[in-house]
Protein backbone atom coordinates (compact mmCIF):
# COMPACT_ATOMS: atom_id res chain seq x y z
CA UNK A 1 0.00 0.00 0.00
CA UNK A 2 0.96 3.50 -0.17
CA UNK A 3 2.28 3.63 3.69
CA UNK A 4 4.77 1.75 2.56
CA UNK A 5 5.88 4.09 -0.10
CA UNK A 6 9.69 5.44 0.15
CA UNK A 7 10.92 8.29 -1.47
CA UNK A 8 10.60 8.15 -5.48
CA UNK A 9 13.20 9.63 -7.42
CA UNK A 10 13.69 10.14 -11.21
CA UNK A 11 17.59 10.32 -11.72
CA UNK A 12 19.48 11.30 -14.83
CA UNK A 13 22.83 13.12 -15.84
CA UNK A 14 24.94 14.30 -18.66
CA UNK A 15 22.56 16.93 -20.25
CA UNK A 16 25.27 19.08 -21.63
CA UNK A 17 22.65 21.89 -22.35
CA UNK A 18 19.57 19.84 -23.91
CA UNK A 19 16.87 21.97 -22.74
CA UNK A 20 14.39 19.55 -24.63
CA UNK A 21 15.52 16.41 -22.71
CA UNK A 22 15.83 17.84 -19.48
CA UNK A 23 12.26 19.76 -20.55
CA UNK A 24 11.14 15.80 -21.67
CA UNK A 25 12.50 14.87 -18.34
CA UNK A 26 10.74 17.16 -16.05
CA UNK A 27 7.21 16.38 -17.90
CA UNK A 28 7.90 13.06 -16.98
CA UNK A 29 8.59 13.23 -14.31
CA UNK A 30 5.65 15.26 -12.58
CA UNK A 31 2.93 13.65 -15.11
CA UNK A 32 3.81 10.22 -15.44
CA UNK A 33 6.30 9.18 -12.75
CA UNK A 34 4.94 11.66 -9.98
CA UNK A 35 8.31 11.42 -8.48
CA UNK A 36 9.09 12.91 -5.22
CA UNK A 37 12.23 14.34 -6.28
CA UNK A 38 14.14 14.60 -9.89
CA UNK A 39 17.87 14.26 -9.13
CA UNK A 40 20.56 15.77 -11.74
CA UNK A 41 24.12 13.60 -11.80
CA UNK A 42 25.94 16.62 -13.36
CA UNK A 43 27.24 17.87 -16.33
CA UNK A 44 24.12 19.86 -16.71
CA UNK A 45 25.52 22.66 -18.65
CA UNK A 46 26.64 23.29 -22.45
CA UNK A 47 30.07 22.30 -23.48
CA UNK A 48 32.42 24.97 -25.02
CA UNK A 49 30.29 27.78 -26.88
CA UNK A 50 27.57 25.24 -27.92
CA UNK A 51 23.66 25.37 -26.38
CA UNK A 52 23.93 21.38 -26.06
CA UNK A 53 24.94 21.27 -29.98
CA UNK A 54 26.51 18.39 -31.35
CA UNK A 55 30.22 17.61 -31.77
CA UNK A 56 30.35 18.69 -35.36
CA UNK A 57 29.41 22.45 -34.28
CA UNK A 58 31.90 22.61 -31.28
CA UNK A 59 34.88 21.35 -34.02
CA UNK A 60 33.83 24.29 -35.91
CA UNK A 61 34.46 26.65 -32.78
CA UNK A 62 37.52 25.10 -32.07
CA UNK A 63 39.10 24.76 -35.34
CA UNK A 64 40.27 28.03 -35.38
CA UNK A 65 42.49 27.50 -32.39
CA UNK A 66 45.92 27.66 -32.84
CA UNK A 67 47.93 23.74 -33.19
CA UNK A 68 50.84 22.24 -31.92
CA UNK A 69 53.24 21.02 -34.04
CA UNK A 70 51.65 17.09 -34.37
CA UNK A 71 48.34 19.31 -35.14
CA UNK A 72 46.85 18.78 -31.65
CA UNK A 73 45.15 22.25 -29.90
CA UNK A 74 47.92 24.75 -28.56
CA UNK A 75 45.88 25.03 -24.92
CA UNK A 76 48.27 27.22 -24.04
CA UNK A 77 47.62 30.27 -26.11
CA UNK A 78 45.44 33.40 -25.36
CA UNK A 79 43.06 31.97 -27.90
CA UNK A 80 42.27 28.83 -26.22
CA UNK A 81 41.80 30.88 -23.01
CA UNK A 82 39.45 33.49 -24.61
CA UNK A 83 37.23 30.31 -26.24
CA UNK A 84 37.29 29.12 -22.44
CA UNK A 85 35.52 32.23 -21.67
CA UNK A 86 33.60 32.39 -23.87
CA UNK A 87 32.46 28.82 -23.17
CA UNK A 88 31.90 30.12 -19.07
CA UNK A 89 30.25 33.05 -20.43
CA UNK A 90 27.54 30.91 -22.77
CA UNK A 91 27.00 28.08 -19.66
CA UNK A 92 26.31 31.40 -16.91
CA UNK A 93 23.80 32.45 -19.18
CA UNK A 94 22.26 28.58 -19.55
CA UNK A 95 22.21 28.00 -15.68
CA UNK A 96 20.82 31.28 -14.61
CA UNK A 97 18.29 31.59 -17.73
CA UNK A 98 17.67 28.75 -18.89
CA UNK A 99 17.81 25.57 -15.87
CA UNK A 100 16.65 27.31 -13.04
CA UNK A 101 13.42 28.61 -14.64
CA UNK A 102 12.79 25.55 -15.97
CA UNK A 103 13.21 23.50 -12.74
CA UNK A 104 11.54 26.12 -10.58
CA UNK A 105 8.67 25.67 -13.19
CA UNK A 106 8.09 22.14 -12.50
CA UNK A 107 6.21 20.85 -9.57
CA UNK A 108 8.35 18.35 -8.50
CA UNK A 109 11.33 19.28 -6.17
CA UNK A 110 14.95 18.90 -7.45
CA UNK A 111 18.67 18.34 -6.18
CA UNK A 112 21.34 19.12 -9.20
CA UNK A 113 25.31 18.12 -8.78
CA UNK A 114 27.96 19.41 -11.07
CA UNK A 115 30.02 17.62 -13.22
CA UNK A 116 33.12 18.08 -15.27
CA UNK A 117 31.55 19.46 -18.07
CA UNK A 118 30.35 22.13 -15.74
CA UNK A 119 32.50 25.30 -14.35
CA UNK A 120 32.63 25.62 -10.24
CA UNK A 121 32.40 28.92 -10.64
CA UNK A 122 28.78 28.91 -11.37
CA UNK A 123 27.65 27.27 -8.88
CA UNK A 124 26.82 30.46 -6.45
CA UNK A 125 25.28 32.05 -9.39
CA UNK A 126 22.76 29.21 -10.27
CA UNK A 127 22.19 29.11 -6.63
CA UNK A 128 21.59 33.03 -6.91
CA UNK A 129 19.81 33.19 -9.96
CA UNK A 130 17.00 31.01 -8.01
CA UNK A 131 14.10 32.97 -7.08
CA UNK A 132 11.04 30.53 -5.22
CA UNK A 133 11.20 31.47 -1.39
CA UNK A 134 10.91 28.83 0.75
CA UNK A 135 9.40 28.70 4.39
CA UNK A 136 12.05 28.62 7.34
CA UNK A 137 13.27 24.69 7.38
CA UNK A 138 11.98 23.86 4.56
CA UNK A 139 14.50 22.74 1.21
CA UNK A 140 14.94 24.85 -1.65
CA UNK A 141 12.64 23.83 -3.95
CA UNK A 142 15.79 23.63 -6.53
CA UNK A 143 18.97 22.54 -4.76
CA UNK A 144 22.48 22.64 -5.83
CA UNK A 145 24.89 20.20 -3.85
CA UNK A 146 28.35 20.97 -3.00
CA UNK A 147 31.27 18.99 -4.84
CA UNK A 148 31.46 16.73 -2.20
CA UNK A 149 27.79 16.42 0.25
CA UNK A 150 25.58 14.46 2.05
CA UNK A 151 21.79 15.98 2.13
CA UNK A 152 18.49 14.30 2.44
CA UNK A 153 15.57 14.01 0.27
CA UNK A 154 11.81 13.93 1.18
CA UNK A 155 8.69 12.63 -0.03
CA UNK A 156 6.44 15.16 -1.34
CA UNK A 157 3.29 13.88 0.61
CA UNK A 158 3.27 14.44 4.53
CA UNK A 159 1.66 13.16 7.39
CA UNK A 160 -1.77 14.38 7.76
CA UNK A 161 -1.22 14.99 11.82
CA UNK A 162 2.41 15.80 11.97
CA UNK A 163 3.42 17.55 8.76
CA UNK A 164 6.34 15.51 8.56
CA UNK A 165 7.46 13.81 4.78
CA UNK A 166 6.05 9.87 4.89
CA UNK A 167 9.67 8.98 4.18
CA UNK A 168 13.35 10.27 4.11
CA UNK A 169 16.18 8.99 2.35
CA UNK A 170 19.96 10.63 3.13
CA UNK A 171 22.22 11.23 0.10
CA UNK A 172 26.27 11.26 -0.56
CA UNK A 173 27.03 12.62 -3.72
CA UNK A 174 30.49 13.67 -4.76
CA UNK A 175 31.31 15.55 -8.21
CA UNK A 176 34.70 14.60 -8.82
CA UNK A 177 36.18 12.42 -11.71
CA UNK A 178 39.65 11.12 -11.77
CA UNK A 179 42.00 13.37 -14.07
CA UNK A 180 41.61 13.14 -17.69
CA UNK A 181 42.00 14.71 -21.44
CA UNK A 182 39.09 17.54 -20.91
CA UNK A 183 40.25 20.60 -20.46
CA UNK A 184 38.18 22.20 -17.41
CA UNK A 185 39.85 21.11 -14.26
CA UNK A 186 37.67 22.02 -11.42
CA UNK A 187 36.36 18.71 -10.51
CA UNK A 188 38.93 16.47 -11.46
CA UNK A 189 41.65 14.89 -9.17
CA UNK A 190 44.24 11.89 -8.87
CA UNK A 191 41.54 8.75 -9.05
CA UNK A 192 43.39 7.01 -5.26
CA UNK A 193 45.82 8.29 -2.71
CA UNK A 194 48.82 6.46 -4.96
CA UNK A 195 49.83 8.09 -7.87
CA UNK A 196 51.22 5.45 -9.63
CA UNK A 197 47.60 4.27 -9.96
CA UNK A 198 46.42 7.68 -11.61
CA UNK A 199 49.36 7.39 -13.95
CA UNK A 200 48.57 4.01 -15.04
CA UNK A 201 44.94 5.11 -16.16
CA UNK A 202 44.67 3.94 -19.89
CA UNK A 203 45.55 6.75 -22.13
CA UNK A 204 46.43 9.29 -19.82
CA UNK A 205 49.66 11.20 -20.25
CA UNK A 206 49.92 12.99 -16.52
CA UNK A 207 52.53 15.93 -17.51
CA UNK A 208 50.04 16.82 -21.06
CA UNK A 209 46.79 15.87 -19.51
CA UNK A 210 47.32 17.80 -15.40
CA UNK A 211 47.41 21.53 -17.74
CA UNK A 212 43.85 22.64 -18.93
CA UNK A 213 41.84 25.78 -16.90
CA UNK A 214 39.87 26.22 -13.96
CA UNK A 215 37.12 28.58 -12.45
CA UNK A 216 39.01 32.18 -11.46
CA UNK A 217 38.87 32.72 -7.97
CA UNK A 218 37.99 36.21 -8.20
CA UNK A 219 34.86 36.71 -9.39
CA UNK A 220 33.80 35.81 -12.98
CA UNK A 221 35.49 33.86 -15.64
CA UNK A 222 38.18 31.62 -16.21
CA UNK A 223 42.15 31.07 -15.30
CA UNK A 224 44.84 28.71 -16.42
CA UNK A 225 45.36 25.81 -13.69
CA UNK A 226 46.33 21.99 -13.51
CA UNK A 227 45.70 19.37 -11.48
CA UNK A 228 47.92 18.27 -8.46
CA UNK A 229 49.45 15.08 -9.80
CA UNK A 230 52.48 14.84 -7.30
CA UNK A 231 52.77 12.40 -4.78
CA UNK A 232 51.40 15.09 -2.11
CA UNK A 233 48.65 15.53 -4.65
CA UNK A 234 47.53 12.29 -4.57
CA UNK A 235 47.88 11.14 -1.21
CA UNK A 236 45.79 14.96 0.04
CA UNK A 237 43.36 15.71 -2.46
CA UNK A 238 42.35 12.52 -4.33
CA UNK A 239 39.11 11.07 -4.94
CA UNK A 240 39.92 8.74 -2.42
CA UNK A 241 41.14 10.95 0.11
CA UNK A 242 38.63 13.36 -0.43
CA UNK A 243 35.48 10.88 -0.05
CA UNK A 244 37.49 9.38 2.79
CA UNK A 245 37.19 13.35 4.47
CA UNK A 246 34.10 13.36 3.57
CA UNK A 247 32.79 10.28 5.41
CA UNK A 248 34.84 10.54 8.58
CA UNK A 249 33.14 14.34 8.86
CA UNK A 250 29.21 14.23 8.05
CA UNK A 251 29.15 10.52 8.64
CA UNK A 252 31.43 8.89 11.47
CA UNK A 253 32.24 11.45 13.85
CA UNK A 254 28.75 12.34 13.79
CA UNK A 255 27.73 8.84 14.64
CA UNK A 256 25.72 8.26 11.81
CA UNK A 257 24.95 5.90 9.22
CA UNK A 258 26.42 6.11 5.85
CA UNK A 259 23.80 7.62 3.81
CA UNK A 260 21.95 3.75 1.47
CA UNK A 261 22.09 6.64 -1.82
CA UNK A 262 25.23 7.57 -3.34
CA UNK A 263 25.37 9.98 -6.86
CA UNK A 264 29.10 9.82 -8.21
CA UNK A 265 29.03 12.10 -11.17
CA UNK A 266 32.18 9.03 -11.78
CA UNK A 267 31.22 5.64 -11.93
CA UNK A 268 33.02 2.75 -10.13
CA UNK A 269 35.73 1.12 -12.14
CA UNK A 270 35.20 -1.84 -14.13
CA UNK A 271 31.43 -1.75 -13.84
CA UNK A 272 28.29 -0.77 -16.28
CA UNK A 273 28.94 2.63 -16.18
CA UNK A 274 32.74 2.69 -17.39
CA UNK A 275 33.12 1.40 -20.67
CA UNK A 276 34.33 3.73 -23.54
CA UNK A 277 34.01 3.24 -27.05
CA UNK A 278 37.01 2.04 -27.04
CA UNK A 279 36.04 -0.14 -24.17
CA UNK A 280 38.43 0.64 -22.06
CA UNK A 281 37.32 0.75 -18.20
CA UNK A 282 37.72 4.53 -17.33
CA UNK A 283 35.88 4.70 -14.21
CA UNK A 284 37.25 5.36 -10.31
CA UNK A 285 39.08 2.97 -8.57
CA UNK A 286 38.27 5.30 -5.64
CA UNK A 287 34.76 5.31 -5.65
CA UNK A 288 34.67 1.58 -6.74
CA UNK A 289 36.75 1.17 -3.06
CA UNK A 290 34.38 3.63 -1.22
CA UNK A 291 31.13 1.79 -2.49
CA UNK A 292 33.18 -1.60 -1.26
CA UNK A 293 33.66 -0.55 1.70
CA UNK A 294 30.63 0.85 2.99
CA UNK A 295 27.98 -0.81 0.58
CA UNK A 296 25.27 1.71 -0.20
CA UNK A 297 22.00 0.42 -0.60
CA UNK A 298 22.17 1.92 -4.76
CA UNK A 299 24.44 4.24 -6.17
CA UNK A 300 23.67 6.55 -9.30
CA UNK A 301 26.12 7.10 -12.35
CA UNK A 302 26.47 9.70 -15.24
CA UNK A 303 29.77 10.94 -16.59
CA UNK A 304 30.32 7.97 -19.67
CA UNK A 305 27.47 8.30 -21.93
CA UNK A 306 27.86 5.32 -24.03
CA UNK A 307 28.72 2.77 -21.48
CA UNK A 308 25.36 1.33 -20.73
CA UNK A 309 24.87 0.47 -24.34
CA UNK A 310 28.29 -0.77 -24.60
CA UNK A 311 27.09 -3.44 -21.96
CA UNK A 312 23.77 -3.48 -24.10
CA UNK A 313 21.63 -1.86 -22.30
CA UNK A 314 22.48 -3.51 -18.94
CA UNK A 315 22.39 -0.65 -16.56
CA UNK A 316 22.75 -2.18 -13.09
CA UNK A 317 25.03 -4.52 -11.49
CA UNK A 318 25.37 -6.02 -7.80
CA UNK A 319 29.30 -4.95 -6.07
CA UNK A 320 29.74 -6.77 -3.03
CA UNK A 321 31.39 -5.82 -0.14
CA UNK A 322 34.68 -5.83 0.44
CA UNK A 323 34.50 -7.11 4.58
CA UNK A 324 30.66 -8.98 4.68
CA UNK A 325 30.62 -10.59 1.06
CA UNK A 326 26.81 -10.90 1.58
CA UNK A 327 26.12 -7.59 1.40
CA UNK A 328 26.69 -5.79 -1.81
CA UNK A 329 25.63 -2.27 -3.69
CA UNK A 330 23.19 -1.71 -6.63
CA UNK A 331 25.71 0.62 -8.98
CA UNK A 332 23.23 2.19 -11.85
CA UNK A 333 24.29 4.30 -14.54
CA UNK A 334 21.68 5.89 -16.42
CA UNK A 335 23.90 6.02 -19.73
CA UNK A 336 22.21 9.47 -21.12
CA UNK A 337 23.65 10.55 -23.84
CA UNK A 338 22.71 14.49 -24.94
CA UNK A 339 23.31 13.61 -28.73
CA UNK A 340 20.85 10.82 -28.97
CA UNK A 341 17.25 11.65 -29.78
CA UNK A 342 15.30 10.50 -26.84
CA UNK A 343 17.20 11.05 -22.95
CA UNK A 344 16.93 8.36 -20.29
CA UNK A 345 16.74 8.02 -16.62
CA UNK A 346 16.09 6.19 -14.05
CA UNK A 347 13.32 5.64 -11.91
CA UNK A 348 13.01 3.78 -8.13
CA UNK A 349 11.61 4.04 -4.60
CA UNK A 350 15.21 5.01 -2.61
CA UNK A 351 13.59 3.43 0.42
CA UNK A 352 12.89 -0.04 -1.26
CA UNK A 353 14.87 -2.54 0.15
CA UNK A 354 13.73 -4.83 -3.04
CA UNK A 355 15.59 -2.12 -5.52
CA UNK A 356 13.71 -2.18 -8.41
CA UNK A 357 15.07 0.82 -10.34
CA UNK A 358 13.58 1.11 -14.14
CA UNK A 359 15.52 2.74 -17.16
CA UNK A 360 13.24 4.48 -19.63
CA UNK A 361 13.41 5.96 -22.40
CA UNK A 362 11.42 9.02 -22.68
CA UNK A 363 9.94 9.74 -25.90
CA UNK A 364 7.95 12.64 -26.90
CA UNK A 365 3.98 12.28 -26.55
CA UNK A 366 2.40 13.84 -29.13
CA UNK A 367 -0.76 13.28 -28.52
CA UNK A 368 -0.34 15.32 -25.59
CA UNK A 369 -0.64 19.13 -25.94
CA UNK A 370 0.77 19.75 -22.11
CA UNK A 371 3.79 17.86 -23.12
CA UNK A 372 4.55 21.15 -25.38
CA UNK A 373 3.07 23.69 -23.29
CA UNK A 374 4.03 22.82 -19.82
CA UNK A 375 7.27 24.70 -20.31
CA UNK A 376 7.16 27.64 -21.91
CA UNK A 377 10.87 28.15 -23.81
CA UNK A 378 12.48 31.03 -22.08
CA UNK A 379 12.57 34.46 -23.74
Amino acid sequence: GDAEMGVRVLFSSDLHGNDEHLERLLHHAEHVEAVDVVVLGGDLGPRGTGFGQDADRMQVLLSHLPKRSDGKIDWTTDEALAYMREGYMSQKEWFTRTLVPMLERCAVPSVCLFGNSDWAGLLPLARAARTRKEKEGEDAHVRFAEGLDVFTLRTRARDAVTREPLATVDVLSCSLVPVCGHRKKDWERCDTQRLAETAARPGLSLENDAFGFVSARDGDGVARGAVDVSEEGARLSSIQSALAALIETQVVSRNKNVPPLWVTHAPPFRTVGDTCLAGTSVGSVAVRDAIETWTPRVTLHGHIHESVEMHGGRFCELVCGREDREKAALVCSVGNDFKREHPHCLVFDANDENRRVTRVEVKPRRDDDDARSFFSKPV
